[in-house]
């Protein structure tokens, strides 16, 4: 069973307060649930849309079709009505122009009069909510869980007559048959990134406020006094990178996460970690650039910047997020590889996971271990660049007698800066051999579809949930396709790809950019040319129907 439900209108007309109200009763009543924000860059105004996706089993994507529209302003039904189905539901203000010809059931609300009779000019969300309890056949107790108990007590009353004068006035329109989804957990990618950072044990998080990452700021900044985590708003991404490598070369586990822009700032400070080995993890929550670009919108195009970010050469570590659960455990491992290699991690999300919410299953916490790869027992002849080993536990300055010193020059084993040719070829070697080593641990991507397929479609990151659905979709149409998603990305795992390669298969790569950057670095790490694509890179995410269509008009 899937069910999508679109709650549209202008910034400021409360849409975020009925979403979150209406996935608190969602997770209540025993669904599994995806939603979605689709918004603009401005504080009031504009036209923006939540999609809310229901199921009885796990779901992590929106779909192209919807059951209901609820629209707070006409321009949501002009934008939107194509989308609903023949047998869909259409909820709006009787002041709104209904399509001519609209065959859909629609149930027409005068919302100014509703408001002027509870006297809550402000609680046109409860309108929502009250409409659509009533449209999905929700008992009317079940308002109150609807109603936020931390509202003050005059809010409170006020939002909950409105929220039951909507629901007098609404119709039944559909039953929807809900699940035991128990032991789940409902969060944004951005939380459950931030929730990962902290099971890890970070003790410190800079940065500098950049859409769409900056809640992850915030979810930590939650957790300051109960975890003694220091957060620091500092005042750029330059403070802020260079702000976490000094407490990581300390011995703190510490983090920053920002997007494609701010991340340019940051290209000075990956090398400096990376040539002084000091452990660096950073976030960046993708959206379109270049420069400002598209604030609020989402795309997959940092990949070939964050690949050679800062010049010279150093190994790196890059991870994707394919989902909601993948941020936490993706993150939580990012920090043991930081600490274990010594090199800087980037972690990809983007705007579309970094802001939607799913059901996911509670976190196995027994599963994970904190591997700090410290020197407990400090040896007066310790070497801190050690040339013997590329795996060493490291000493941290103050914590002992021994003197620990970090360079961004060229150095020896002890961090003396010289320009000896033999020490420059001996420590490039110690770098750059720690690869293949990071290569054994990075996680091979997920086989999905059909066992003989004669199409193969890749992809990374978010579009994961997407690519998959639609392989789903094209083997119900007896199409042999099958998918190869990746969250590990750098180095490129590669068995999988060499398994499939030499067969007699089409190769599709499935991405929301431009140039088919993970198509651009299977080949130069695999010599593995993929000629065909899907492609997108309007600011949008794909829906499982958008690569449905595009990959028959190829093929």
């Amino acid at each position: 069973m899937k069910f999508s439900i679109l709650l549209g209108g202008a910034a400021g007309q409360g849409i975020n307060t009925a979403e979150q109200q209406l996935l608190n009763l969602m997770s209540i009543k025993g669904f599994y649930h995806h939603s979605y924000k689709d918004y603009m860059s401005r504080v009031r105004g504009g036209t923006n849309f939540t999609e809310l996706t229901l199921s009885d089993q796990p779901i992590h994507t929106h779909h192209e079709v919807l059951d209901i529209i609820v629209a707070l302003t006409p321009e949501v039904i002009s934008d939107q009505i194509s989308r609903l189905t023949p047998e869909g539901l259409l909820i709006c203000d009787v002041k709104h122009p209904i399509p001519e010809g609209l065959s859909q059931k629609v149930i027409s609300l005068d919302y100014s009069q509703i408001l002027k009779t509870t006297e809550n000019p402000k609680g046109i969300s409860m309108i929502i909510l009250g409409a659509l309890a009533k449209a999905l056949s929700f008992d009317e107790q079940d308002l109150e869980k609807l109603l936020n108990p931390k509202w003050a007590p005059s809010v409170l009353e006020k939002n909950k007559q409105t929220a039951y004068l909507a629901y007098e006035k609404s119709e039944p329109f559909t039953s929807l048959k809900s699940v035991d989804n128990s032991n789940t957990l409902t969060l944004s990618g951005n939380h459950a990134a931030a929730l990962g950072a902290l099971s890890a044990g970070i003790s410190f998080y800079a940065a500098y406020p950049m859409a769409p990452s900056s809640s992850v700021m915030n979810y930590v900044s939650q957790y300051e006094k109960e975890l003694n985590v220091l957060v620091e708003q500092v005042e750029d991404e330059i403070a802020a990178v260079n702000a976490i490598i000094g407490a990581s070369a300390t011995g703190i586990r510490a983090m920053t996460s920002t997007s494609g822009g701010g991340f340019s700032l940051m290209a000075e400070g990956i090398g400096l970690a990376a040539v002084a080995e000091v452990p660096l993890v950073v976030l960046d929550v993708q959206r379109p650039g270049p420069a400002t670009g598209m604030a609020t919108r989402t795309e997959q195009s940092d990949l070939n910047f964050v690949l050679s970010a800062s010049q010279g050469e150093f190994p790196r570590i890059i991870l994707s997020f394919k989902n909601v659960a993948d941020a936490f455990y993706q993150t939580f491992k990012a920090f043991n590889l930081a600490d274990k290699y010594r090199v800087p991690v980037i972690l990809l999300s983007d705007q579309y996971l970094a802001d939607s919410s799913s059901t996911i299953p509670a976190f196995d916490l027994e599963s994970l271990k904190i591997k700090r790869y410290l020197q407990k027992e400090y040896d007066e002849d310790y070497i801190h660049y050690d040339l013997s080993t590329l795996i060493q536990d490291r000493a941290c300055p103050g914590l002992s007698s021994i003197i620990v010193m970090n360079d961004s020059h060229e150095h020896d084993q002890y961090a003396h800066v010289t320009e000896s040719a033999e020490n420059r070829i001996a420590m490039n070697h110690r770098r750059m051999e720690k690869l293949e080593l990071i290569e054994t641990e990075m996680e091979e991507p997920i086989f999905n579809g059909h066992p003989n397929p004669e199409y193969m479609l890749i992809s990374w990151g978010s579009v994961t949930a997407m690519t998959e659905a639609a392989v789903h979709m094209l083997n119900e149409m007896n199409i042999p396709v099958a998918s190869l998603s990746f969250g590990d990305l750098y180095p490129l795992p590669k068995k999988t790809l060499e398994h499939w390669k030499n067969r007699n298969i089409q190769w599709i790569t499935v991405e929301g950019n431009y140039q088919g950057q993970l198509a651009q670095l299977v080949a130069r790490e695999t010599g593995h040319l993929i000629q065909d694509s899907i492609l997108k890179f309007d600011g949008r995410q794909f829906t499982p129907e958008y690569i449905v269509e595009a990959f028959k008009e190829l093929i």
